[in-house]
């Protein structure tokens, strides 16, 4: 199979893999540390809802720690590209890895 056929949502470079994981976020340089749940990851990103609005640009720590083996735990600095509202009254954010810790 080409990846012209693949479906548009695959055509991306790297695949997502979606993890429903805990993980815990602070607004860079806050110390503050607030719990969320992660949505997918993938080489360059990851989604995560919070119960705060980010705006794009915004630095934000990380740290997912998934429950299974699957996926090793992540500890990154991330920024947001896009921040959206979610059907349980949260905050959807897409963000790109920055740095690695």
């Amino acid at each position: 199979m080409s990846r012209e056929d693949l479906e548009y949502s695959e055509k991306r470079d790297f695949i997502r893999m979606f993890i429903n994981a805990p993980i815990s976020y602070s607004a860079s340089g806050s110390g503050e540390w607030q719990k969320g749940i992660g949505k997918d990851l993938s080489a360059t990103g990851i989604a995560f809802v919070t119960h705060e609005s980010y705006n794009d640009g915004d630095l934000i720590e990380i740290k997912l720690k998934p429950e299974t083996k699957v996926t090793p735990p992540l500890e990154a600095t991330v920024k947001v590209v896009r921040c959206s509202a979610s059907e349980d009254g949260g905050y959807e954010l897409s963000t790109i890895i920055e740095k690695i810790h």
